[in-house]
């Protein structure tokens, strides 16, 4: 997540998707947002 006080010093978390903070938000740089890849195969 980017500028979300929930989510700082963590990489991993999400939790400021529901902060209420429009500011806030979080970018991925893949065509999916892991629901392909749900066994961990990516291909």
């Amino acid at each position: 997540m980017y500028h979300s006080a929930l989510d700082e010093g963590s990489s991993v978390s999400e939790l400021g998707i529901a902060d209420n903070d429009f500011s806030s938000y979080y970018q991925i740089n893949d065509w999916d947002d892991a629901v392909a890849y749900h066994n961990g195969n990516e291909g």
